[in-house]
This record gives structure tokens, sequence and C-alpha cells, in this order.
């Protein structure tokens, strides 16, 4: 069984869970679906912590990293967030990046392409995701 058939029902956040399972964050960094989403509309630095925190207290086994802390052997995961919407890539442990564009099937990106200004030309989605990138590294 292939990757996307494991995955077929997740989303980017879902697929960066290990969960074939449309997954989104509301108002408190819960789980949920509808329209109880975090404001994504305007990146700030107000607005970057609150969903930093609530991510990370959703999510525990994740934690804060960056670029520059990043290894061979460890899994991370990117996160970009404008105009309403998110979107979540995966390094795996072999220093590969993939992702997940909604309903689409994984997808292999570059490095340079997930380190990029803006994640604004992806084709799932006409709006930019022009926050700051946010790696967050998967705890052993």
């Amino acid at each position: 069984m292939s990757n996307d058939d494991l995955f077929r029902g997740a989303n980017c956040l879902g697929y960066a869970l290990g969960r074939d399972q449309y997954t989104q964050l509301n108002k408190q960094g819960e789980e949920g679906g509808g329209d109880n989403i975090i404001n994504f509309y305007k990146p700030s630095l107000m607005n970057d912590l609150r969903i930093v925190r609530a991510i990370l207290k959703r999510y525990p086994q994740w934690k804060k990293s960056s670029r520059s802390k990043m290894v061979l052997g460890k899994v991370y995961i990117a996160f970009r967030y404008g105009d309403g919407d998110f979107h979540f890539m995966k390094r795996d442990m072999e220093g590969s990046w993939t992702h997940k564009p909604g309903w689409q099937d994984i997808q292999e990106i570059s490095e340079d392409k997930v380190f990029a200004d803006g994640w604004s030309r992806l084709p799932w989605n006409r709006n930019p995701y022009n926050s700051r990138i946010f790696i967050f590294e998967l705890k052993e």
C-alpha cells in the first residue's frame, strides 16, 4: 500500500501527524472542523505566538525548533499560515521534504521551496502562506 493510499483522507495537518484524517485547528488550537478556525489572515508577532503556543499545547509530541538545529535522523514539520489558511510540510529522517495539499496526493518538495520567501505559488491555494516559517521537531 502506498503512502497516498494510507493518507487518502488526510489533509496537510493529518499527514504531518501521521493520521489518515482531515484535521483542522479551531480557536483553542484543538482539532475541530467547520469554520471555527484560528485567525490565519494577518501574520503578526502576537498571532504567531498565539498560534505556536496553541499548536505546542495540542501536540506535545512536537517541540519548537529552527532550520539551523535540523539534523538527519529526526523528523521535522514546517508550518506557515496566511490569508485564512495554514499549511504543514514534513521532513523525514533522511532529510526529504513532503507535503499533502488538501485532498491531493502526497508530493515531494525541495528544501529550497520549503524555505522560500512565501508559499504563494503552491497550486492548491491561490492565497499565499506568508507568515514566518515555524519548525517543529518530533520528540523521540
